[in-house]
């Protein structure tokens, strides 16, 4: 699940996926970037990305355009994001050949994060309280079923439940030429930024040091 409340040059065809789509947010390549398509710098522009039935985490962000550093520099990139988080239910009763209906549900409460004007990966822990976030997850979902207890067919339908996080630009960092904010990826991850290989960058050896009962890589 991905959308955003405005790309660069987005194509007039619904079907056609532009150049600066949120969908570069997840395409595991730094040389791709979401890009708004507002007038200015952006500030109040937003992208939704669903996290899959799973809360990771941690947080992992690429910010500015990253293909190179002239590209970083010369676009905006996002100093300060708002979060918001959703959980959304469904049913099979709601899929069809195109995709499905759910409904989606607000938490009460939003986080803040700030981001380094740097390139590379920068990784946040997961901002809301899981237990708080389960607890809302299993009233709304009771509340769910019981709106629909008056369709027979609900009882040999499976209840799926999955989340997604809502991210809007509060700030930027200025670019030297363009007002355009820019952000590569956007991934989640169970491993800490110790554990984080950066993408575009590999392992090549690991070496044992037995005399001090280290792993150097």
């Amino acid at each position: 699940i991905y959308y955003s409340s405005s790309e660069l040059e987005k194509p007039s065809d619904l079907m056609e996926i532009g150049r600066y789509s949120p969908i570069n947010l997840m395409d595991k390549d730094i040389s791709t970037s979401w890009v708004e398509g507002e007038t200015g710098s952006g500030t109040g522009s937003f992208v939704f990305i669903g996290t899959g039935t799973e809360i990771k985490k941690y947080i992992v962000i690429y910010n500015g355009y990253e293909q190179s550093m002239s590209l970083f520099t010369k676009n905006n990139r996002v100093k300060e994001l708002k979060i918001s988080m959703y959980t959304g239910f469904t049913t099979d009763l709601d899929e069809s050949q195109f995709g499905f209906a759910a409904d989606a549900k607000i938490y009460p409460e939003t986080k803040n994060i700030v981001l380094k004007d740097k390139m590379g990966p920068q990784v946040f822990t997961f901002p809301f309280n899981l237990d708080k976030i389960k607890e809302f997850r299993d009233t709304l979902s009771q509340k769910y079923l019981d709106d629909k207890k008056d369709d027979i067919r609900i009882k040999n339908s499976k209840l799926h439940i999955f989340y997604f996080l809502k991210f809007e630009i509060i700030s930027v960092y200025k670019g030297s030429k363009w007002d355009d904010t820019c952000i590569s990826e956007i991934s989640f991850s169970n491993r800490n930024l110790g554990e984080f290989v950066p993408l575009g960058e590999h392992i090549n050896n690991i070496y044992a040091d037995e005399k001090n009962n280290r792993i150097l890589v």
